[in-house]
């Protein structure tokens, strides 16, 4: 965000910059979204049930082939994950980095205590082995180097939770972003996904995210939480996510176009061929690379020097010659920002 607000007031001086920096789609919502914004039920404006309208669980729980009963609306999955650590009298929270920096944020807002294992170290499933929590957050896709794990990965961390007798919260939100084939839903019995539709369905802006759990004490206290606080997730927004399967074809296409981007990138730069993700819209690349020993310089210097935008990789965990460069933007935009991006490297 403080890369966001920087772009904008260079953009407010008239400066021509390019951002390859937050994760936002750049796509508008699908039709279907906004034409049931148009013609909304009389209860748009009203509250709804604190665990959402019936109506969308019932889509959600189709989706995940469960019970809606299992399925809560929230504002967001920033207010699910943070409904969700507070909902867990556990204090040992693991983090698999890189990662969202708002796992760690969030968990020190709850007063856990974190733990984190680097993905980049060879021996990292025995580091996880090792390490001591009873919470570990997952996120597949990931953000930010894209990583989607495989069923023998997933099966592995699922046998250590089911030894230390951890949960798992599984962040599931850039589930449609999916290059590799890979990306599989599993099943844990302490398990919460969280997921939402800000990147799919291009409504960051909406606050619709939602939580699926099968531990009904659990979930209880998610919704406990959620009347507390928020009382339930923005109404209007739940509406318009309605009919979720008449949303997919558009969907599909966001998919395919942020496919080609990522193809363009290292078919354009074959030196960032080997940070190609698998899934998600960023490339989390290594500057050392290029003779850069920090990310946060890199960053600094090439705002200033080509206006372009990326975010320095110690945002994500212990990565300070990393960056993370997002390619959730328009073609023309992004071919525009490669080309500023080669010149600084000067390839």
């Amino acid at each position: 965000m403080a890369i966001f607000n920087k772009v904008h007031d260079l953009k407010k001086q008239g400066i021509d910059v390019i951002s390859f920096g937050v994760g936002d789609t750049h796509f508008t919502p699908p039709p279907t979204v906004l034409n049931n914004i148009q013609d909304p039920p009389e209860e748009y404006s009203h509250y709804t049930k604190s665990k959402g309208i019936d109506r969308l669980r019932e889509e959600l729980a189709n989706k995940y082939n469960t019970n809606f009963d299992y399925i809560s609306i929230t504002s967001g999955v920033k207010q699910g994950l943070l409904y969700s650590l507070l909902s867990l009298e556990s204090d040992e929270v693991c983090v698999l980095e890189p990662s969202w920096l708002g796992y760690k944020a969030t968990a020190a807002i709850c007063d856990k205590n974190i733990t984190t294992v680097n993905l980049y170290d060879i021996d990292w499933v025995d580091n996880l082995i090792k390490s001591n929590f009873e919470i570990l957050i997952l996120c597949s896709p990931n953000n930010p180097n894209g990583k989607v794990f495989s069923e023998q990965e997933i099966n592995q961390i699922i046998s250590i939770c089911t030894k230390k007798d951890a949960w798992i919260i599984f962040d599931n939100i850039y589930s449609e972003y999916d290059y590799s084939g890979k990306y599989k839903l599993f099943e844990y019995d302490k398990l919460i996904i969280t997921g939402g539709f800000s990147k799919s369905h291009a409504v960051t802006g909406f606050r619709i995210g939602y939580i699926v759990c099968q531990h009904m004490k659990t979930l209880n206290r998610i919704d406990l939480l959620n009347q507390n606080i928020a009382t339930c997730a923005p109404s209007i927004s739940q509406y318009a996510l309605m009919n979720l399967s008449d949303h997919n074809n558009v969907i599909t296409k966001y998919a395919s176009y942020y496919r080609e981007n990522r193809n363009l990138i290292s078919a354009t730069i074959p030196e960032l061929e080997p940070f190609k993700p698998d899934g998600g819209f960023y490339y989390f690349i290594d500057v050392s690379n290029f003779g850069f020993k920090s990310g946060e310089e890199f960053c600094n210097n090439i705002l200033n020097e080509q206006k372009l935008a990326l975010i320095p990789g110690n945002a994500y965990g212990n990565f300070p010659t990393f960056v993370r460069m997002s390619f959730s933007v328009d073609r023309e935009i992004l071919l525009e920002g490669l080309d500023r991006l080669k010149i600084f490297l000067k390839i």
